[in-house]
């Protein structure tokens, strides 16, 4: 009782455990609403969702962003003047996104109300993160619980595909995200006690600036074959592909959950060390992950998701063999802000969307969705080769220094031990 205790209050064991039950859920939604869906309507959806993402990202304005460094300036009630921000800036988004709603002419444009509320989640999970990681482990799992809970009523109550159904339950969803962790910090919005503080908003926006290109950039990296399969494809194409980028993102689990606890680290002081076991470790659990998918991917597809899906297989090998050398760029990344070289990674970002771009272009008119994966291997293997050759450059790290021994293996089990002690 007393390790499981010391287990549950230490922030890296929890953060890895929220990361397998999201993980869990996650599998359970996406069969459930894939199945729901079918091929077709599956791909107007994940269309119209990636527009919303990436304007969400664009109307955030990296305001978020500035909130650690203000925060170490012991600015007073800063807390409650960025929550004001939040809270001004979704009031505004809500305007320009009413505005277009009513002016822009396009298929199921209704998922664009949901635009302002997925500003202010994001705001809200990057305050959790600085003021309480508990918090936003907690709301994930309530809000991901929310998610498989409202799927299996449509699913099994509401027979007939409709995404209104799934807007409204992704309404639901952000809702009780953001009132989870406002209930859980403690926060009355509507008497904060400040007023806004138009001069720090300024520099906040000042600050994110960077930030906000960079996520912009990783995000179009991810996501611009959908586009471009969308004008080029047929939807139905663009449903198979996305599921095999989403089940090709199960390879990150292990790696982000490390990445979450380098970011802290390297805020402190660059923790080579870290990052180098890091990438030891997670290289060869993501190659364990391809062999995996490679020897059961197209059984489990057809098994889990229906036979109407069997062609995401090939897309999700080819993927994933990409994925395997983004993992140097999520561990190597949280170095390089911490460093001040966020141009730098812009420069290779940049690059590495440029590839994907004309990639696709060239490749999906003759392999259609095995061409959009193609493109997507090439652009992330490039952004991440070029993460670790910079890192082994600047940083004179031996590429032996990053092939997992045995004595690592020893070292991983000490350290989960030394973890549970704490």
């Amino acid at each position: 009782m007393k390790v499981i205790t010391k287990m549950r209050k230490n922030p890296y064991i929890h953060t890895i455990g929220t990361k397998v039950i999201l993980v869990i859920l996650g599998l359970v939604n996406s069969i459930l609403i894939n199945r729901y869906l079918g091929a077709t309507l599956k791909g107007h959806y994940s269309y119209v969702m990636n527009i919303v993402v990436l304007v969400a990202i664009f109307l955030n304005l990296g305001v978020y962003q500035g909130y650690s460094s203000f925060k170490k300036e012991k600015i007073p009630k800063v807390k409650e003047k960025f929550i004001q921000f939040y809270k001004w800036q979704m009031i505004f988004n809500y305007i320009i996104t009413l505005v277009v709603f009513f002016v822009l002419s396009m298929d199921y444009k209704y998922f664009l109300l949901l635009i302002p509320l997925h500003v202010t989640a994001r705001q809200m999970d990057f305050l959790c993160v600085i003021e309480n990681i508990h918090v936003r482990n907690v709301s994930k799992i309530v809000t991901t619980i929310v998610h498989t809970f409202s799927l299996f009523v449509i699913f099994f109550f509401l027979p007939d595909a409709n995404l209104l159904f799934i807007f409204f339950m992704l309404l639901l969803q952000l809702i009780v995200d953001i009132a989870t962790k406002l209930s859980m910090l403690e926060i009355h919005v509507f008497n904060l006690g400040v007023r806004f503080d138009r001069s720090l908003f300024v520099r906040a926006v000042q600050v994110g600036i960077l930030p906000l290109l960079t996520l912009l950039l990783i995000t179009s990296n991810y996501n611009i074959d959908i586009f471009i399969l969308k004008e080029m494809a047929e939807f139905d194409d663009v449903g198979i592909y996305s599921l095999a980028v989403n089940l090709g993102g199960q390879l990150w689990l292990i790696p982000d959950a490390f990445k979450d606890v380098l970011f802290g680290k390297n805020a402190k002081k660059n923790d080579i060390k870290s990052i180098v076991e890091a990438i030891k470790f997670n290289f060869v659990f993501s190659l364990l992950m391809v062999l995996f998918f490679v020897a059961f991917g197209r059984m489990l597809i057809g098994f889990l998701y229906d036979d109407e899906f069997i062609r995401a297989y090939v897309p999700l090998v080819i993927i994933i063999g990409g994925n395997v050398s983004m993992i140097f760029y999520k561990f190597i990344y949280t170095l390089f802000i911490a460093d001040g070289k966020r141009v730098l990674s812009v420069t290779i970002f940049s690059l590495s969307v440029l590839i994907n771009i004309g990639l696709n272009f060239i490749l999906i008119p003759t392999m259609n969705i095995n061409g959009a994966a193609l493109a997507s291997f090439v652009s992330y293997t490039f952004c991440g080769v070029s993460f670790l050759l910079v890192f082994m450059m600047k940083y004179n790290v031996k590429f032996m220094e990053l092939i997992l021994m045995k004595k690592d293996i020893l070292f991983y089990y000490d350290a989960f031990k030394k973890a549970v002690k704490k």
